[in-house]
Order: structure tokens, then sequence, then C-alpha cells
């Protein structure tokens, strides 16, 4: 009996790496698609400029701040907002 425990068969070594193998790559994190670049255009157009991406149209802020208060209110109907100068205070 010491014999066969002393000695090891390929096979055992096989599915002790491949085990390995699966236990390393459970642990190793695969990394993030990368976002594509907005593709350029490679010939100049005397046409008007064309907007690549929604990210680059201009937001109205105030517009946004109005409807997430508005959303705020009704979703938390006892909220406390604070106004500016009270923020200037606390911040500095």
């Amino acid at each position: 009996m010491a014999t066969f425990a002393a000695r090891r068969s390929p096979m055992r070594i096989l599915i002790c790496t491949i085990g390995l193998l699966i236990a390393v790559s459970a642990c190793v994190e695969t990394p993030a698609p990368r976002p594509m670049a907005p593709s350029m255009p490679s010939v100049k157009s005397d046409g008007p400029l064309q907007v690549a991406s929604p990210a680059a149209t201009p937001i109205d802020v105030d517009g946004e701040l109005a409807r997430l208060r508005t959303a705020l209110m009704r979703e938390v109907p006892g909220a406390i907002l604070d106004n500016a100068e009270n923020e200037r205070v606390w911040i500095a």
C-alpha cells in the first residue's frame, strides 16, 4: 500500500493540472470592453458639422435640475432642501 500512495499516475497529475487551471481562470478578472472611438471623417466637407455622439450635445442644466428636483419631491415628500447659501457655508 505504501508504494501506491507514493506513486503518482499521469491521469491524476492531468486532472490536478486541469483543476488548477480552472481555479486560476475563475480568479482572473476579465477586462471590460473598450468603448469604440467615434470615427472622424477622412475627407473635409463643406457641409454642416454632424454630431458624433449624444454626449457631445449641449445639456440644459437648469431644465435638468428642475426636473430632478420635481422628481425628488414626488418620490420623497418629506425631503429637506438646503439653499445655496447654506451649502457654501457647509462646504467652506
